[in-house]
């Protein structure tokens, strides 16, 4: 949803998971670490949207996100945002751990419901194949799902797909099949550019280990050796937010 396609309703409110989409898609995810927001030509226009009084509320489940939107627009419309933190039913079924069966260890990693190849570069993909090649040498143990539309790779890519140890899922899977993966899997894996929230939040309702990024909105949810493992990034962070 976007502020843009919501002018014509009165009165409405937004959800957003950060300010950038607010201005989609005049400027998308991923395409701002050059960019002066601030100086846009689209900023007068989503702020007039925001301040009118159609505009009841926008809504976040981000801390950031609830800092960020006053940073740019105005303290006006820094009161009409609610900061509400996002929960996910617990399961039914849940991986304990200790009624693991056998010597095997399983990783799972998705890609969005979307099943947009090129979010397999987003999440992290290319991070989980290497390191499973790497992983996998020294426990034998280990197994890989991944449930994912692949884009095109490299023939590297390829042959760690095929050396074994990876099961690859391209298919619809229902939302039954989708908790079976998380009940059976031990280690869910998001080295992602920045955070996906229900991803996160749904493999941690299952009781899995969570291996993420320190990307921009990881760290509210994701704390290192307490609910999971945080994997800085190469240059030293992997996203964040200009404050």
């Amino acid at each position: 949803y976007t502020t843009l396609f919501r002018s014509g309703q009165n009165p409405w409110v937004i959800e957003i998971e950060d300010p950038t989409t607010l201005f989609y898609p005049l400027i998308e995810n991923g395409r701002t670490s050059d960019l002066r927001i601030d100086q846009s030509p689209y900023l007068p226009i989503v702020r007039a949207l925001l301040e009118s009084d159609s505009c009841k509320g926008i809504v976040t489940h981000i801390r950031s996100t609830a800092e960020l939107v006053p940073t740019l627009f105005g303290e006006a419309i820094g009161k009409k945002v609610f900061y509400t933190p996002l929960g996910v039913p617990l399961p039914p079924r849940f991986q304990r751990h200790r009624d693991r069966d056998g010597d095997e260890i399983h990783l799972l990693f998705i890609n969005s419901w979307c099943q947009v190849p090129e979010n397999f570069f987003v999440r992290g993909g290319l991070d989980v194949l290497e390191a499973f090649a790497v992983l996998r040498e020294r426990y034998p143990q280990l197994r890989l799902t991944l449930r994912t539309a692949l884009p095109a790779l490299d023939a590297h890519y390829h042959r760690i797909l095929e050396s074994g140890g990876v099961r690859l899922i391209q298919r619809f899977v229902t939302a039954d099949e989708m908790a079976a993966l998380h009940a059976d899997s031990h280690i869910f894996l998001l080295p992602a550019a920045r955070i996906h929230i229900v991803s996160l939040l749904q493999a941690m309702s299952y009781g899995m280990a969570v291996v993420g990024s320190d990307g921009w909105g990881m760290e509210e949810y994701l704390h290192h050796e307490r609910n999971g493992l945080v994997v800085k990034g190469r240059y030293g962070k992997v996203s964040w937010a200009d404050e």
